[in-house]
């Protein structure tokens, strides 16, 4: 076990604002009552920090690396002023130095890689990263983190749609609808298309005809071509015989607009709420929101 050491405490001190000297007289008392070596350095780098971190922002630094040379002898390593363990001086100033074994504050060595060889950024002398990656995100069989490789394909060969090289999907047909036999799904023949691009029925590759209509008679909208949809109602909610989903008429407003009930032929009332007394945005009369059931 290691003798205590002594200090001329207030000879160390001189120069620190008042207001500081209490802190570095406990501090100094229990590097001098440390036990062991290993006691001993941490308190004596715990001091250093506090020193010099304190110093930089109450703008008293050389005070501060004069009380540290005081304490502990000139710095490590040869340098001229005391640095922390982020290897900063009193000014702020990055001050590299290296240990024993040869590495910095940071934990770099001369060639500026930790202790398992890799260098700030992680990477490693063969250029990859701990887990396995490149610098451009490629590990060591030339697949990305998502498994694709530099072209775009995984281990199965596919791209990030689902395609092939060849352009097929894992239902062999291409992005047109096409398979390897130039047949789609139907049983038609890719090359069915007259020069403008439609087939004996008029319609193009995608499915459409001329109107924008497709085979089922439905366009983009899910509308036929009188307007109604595969429920048989038009945009306002009515069937071909004029009636709503509630048997309602469509022809049962006055001349402001408004039917018996007080609701235009949306469905709202005067002040924008409709039957179930939600706005169009789904708010109550009392401001509460009634998200939409799915």
């Amino acid at each position: 076990m290691d003798t205590e050491t002594t200090f001329d405490v207030e000879q160390i001190i001189t120069g620190l604002p008042e207001e500081v000297k209490i802190a570095a007289r406990l501090e100094i008392a229990a590097y001098a009552a440390a036990q062991s070596e290993v006691e001993r350095q941490a308190i004596q780098q715990r001091i250093v920090n506090r020193t010099l971190r304190e110093a930089r922002g109450r703008n008293w630094c050389e005070q501060a690396n004069l009380a540290l040379v005081r304490m502990f002898g000139d710095p490590p390593n040869g340098n001229r002023w005391w640095t922390d363990s982020d290897g900063l001086n009193y000014r702020g100033d990055y001050v590299r130095t290296f240990n024993a074994d040869g590495f910095d504050q940071r934990g770099f060595n001369a060639d500026g890689r930790d202790r398992e060889g890799f260098d700030e950024n992680g990477f490693g002398a063969d250029g990859f990263t701990r887990d396995g990656f490149d610098r451009r995100g490629f590990n060591r069989d030339g697949f990305s983190r998502e498994g694709y490789d530099r072209e775009g394909y995984n281990a199965d060969g596919r791209n990030y749609s689902g395609f092939d090289r060849d352009g097929y999907n894992a239902d062999g047909f291409n992005s047109d609808g096409y398979n390897r036999d130039h047949v789609d799904k139907d049983g038609l023949s890719e090359y069915r298309f007259n020069i403008h691009g439609r087939d004996a029925e008029g319609f193009d590759r995608r499915g459409w005809d001329a109107e924008g209509f497709n085979r089922e008679g439905f366009n983009s909208r899910g509308q036929d071509r009188e307007g109604y949809n595969a429920d048989g109602f038009d945009d306002y909610g009515y069937n071909r015989e004029g009636v709503d989903e509630e048997g309602r008429d469509r022809f049962r407003f006055d001349v402001s607009g408004m039917d018996r009930d007080g609701y235009n032929y949306r469905g709202y009332d005067r002040d924008g709420y409709d039957r179930n007394g939600l706005t169009y945005d789904r708010y109550d009369r009392d401001g509460n929101y009634h998200p939409r059931e799915n």
